[in-house]
């Protein structure tokens, strides 16, 4: 029940975010600004700048990416509505449910591993762009000042290409339980493939 309801809840979420991916691909580089102090007040025209900065930073990333990003976007979709498909057979009790689970699990670690050379190399793009925007944004709010310019925009950097390598190792090591808990004993057993643990053997000694 406890797999079922996670298996629920992600592809629940993949679908939902392929499809919003589909009607706008821009949704993949969200254009976040820090609070511009520490009191919780902001300065309204230097934060509509930096969303436009953002923004047009945004726009020029994805600009030759969307197309790849409409692709993954549908086989987003699809994966995620095999893997409601899935769910609902294994929480039904179903008798395909283990092998749906399993083949659900091997596609979700094909298509992140497959995506994130499309994710890196856009989000590079966009750290070349808004990385340094960010780090000056962050010393405005009064965030990062114990660095210099150069070593926050590189860290922001980083943090922003190391994003989609997270994302997909938890997507992968989810992947992994599924299939270690489905191909495994407890799956089998679960599905009748194989006899459960038989009554302790009395001790004849």
């Amino acid at each position: 029940m406890i797999l079922g309801s996670m298996m629920l809840l992600a592809s629940g979420s993949s679908l939902i975010s392929g499809l919003l991916k589909l009607s706008d691909p821009g949704l993949v580089l969200a254009v976040k600004t820090p609070a511009t102090s520490d009191t919780g007040t902001s300065a309204p025209d230097a934060d509509h700048e930096l969303v436009q900065k953002l923004a047009a930073a945004q726009s020029a990333a994805l600009r030759s990416h969307r197309t790849a990003v409409r692709v993954e976007a549908g086989l987003e979709v699809a994966l995620a509505l095999l893997g409601l498909y899935a769910t609902a057979a294994v929480l039904s009790g179903d008798r395909h449910g283990r092998r749906l689970s399993l083949l659900t699990a091997t596609l979700v670690i094909v298509y992140m591993i497959g995506c994130l050379p499309l994710y890196l190399s856009l989000m590079r793009d966009y750290a070349d762009r808004a990385s340094a925007l960010l780090a000056t944004a962050l010393q405005s709010a009064g965030k990062g000042t114990d660095l210099s310019s150069a070593e926050l925009t590189k860290n922001v950097r980083a943090a922003m290409i190391g994003e989609p390598i997270m994302v997909s190792v938890a997507g992968v090591v989810s992947a992994l339980i599924l299939i270690a808990f489905f191909g495994g004993r407890r799956g089998r057993r679960l599905y009748g493939l194989e006899p459960g643990p038989g009554p302790a053997r009395q001790n004849l000694g």
